[in-house]
């Protein structure tokens, strides 16, 4: 159910982070890029880009609504100055093809600004909206939001993860591997 990172400083993330976002949430890579206050998208296994000390907010995608294509990938014009990024899912919005999210975003052009913060807090979900013209960023639900280290994480589920290389009955469908590391994500296969 995706993740946003908001990144507003020099500092970087650990890699184990990144790589638990992305294996995570393998749909696609939204960034907003706070330095020249561009977008861009990716896969996301793109996120390496994210191993650096540029400010950003990145979007790591997991499918719920709408179909998987660097389309459906966050954040999404509300209008010609503001974009929209979301966690969660707001259901009865969207359909096969299009997100939730990109159908708010449809429904917040109609709505006056400040009436933004009324209209998404109504939903559990977590939110960001960016004004590209003002260079100026919002997150709503703040309180469901988790602060580690300066960095904004909507979710935790990504964070303090080890990466362990394991062999023998330990490997992916090995005998041990579901007793042991049935909760853990499989990164992939690796040669020593």
């Amino acid at each position: 159910m995706c993740i946003i990172i908001i990144k507003d400083n020099k500092k970087q993330i650990k890699t184990e982070t990144l790589i638990a976002s992305s294996v995570k949430n393998p749909d696609g890579l939204g960034v907003l890029w706070l330095d020249k206050w561009n977008v861009t998208y990716h896969d996301s296994t793109d996120y390496m880009i994210l191993k650096t000390k540029r400010p950003y907010i990145a979007h790591f995608r997991y499918a719920t609504i709408g179909e998987v294509s660097k389309a459906n990938c966050h954040p999404f014009d509300i209008n010609k100055d503001n974009i929209l990024f979301q966690n969660g899912t707001v259901y009865g919005l969207g359909s096969k093809k299009k997100t939730d999210t990109q159908h708010l975003a449809e429904i917040l052009s109609d709505v006056p600004t400040n009436r933004w913060r009324e209209v998404l807090e109504m939903n559990d979900s977590r939110f960001v909206t960016a004004n590209l013209k003002t260079k100026k960023y919002k997150l709503y639900n703040k309180s469901d939001w988790t602060k580690v280290n300066d960095i904004w994480y909507s979710k935790t589920n990504v964070l303090d993860k080890v990466l362990i290389g394991v062999y023998g009955t330990l490997k992916r469908y090995g005998s041990n591997y579901d007793y042991h590391l049935a909760d853990s994500i499989y990164v992939g296969k690796a040669n020593t």
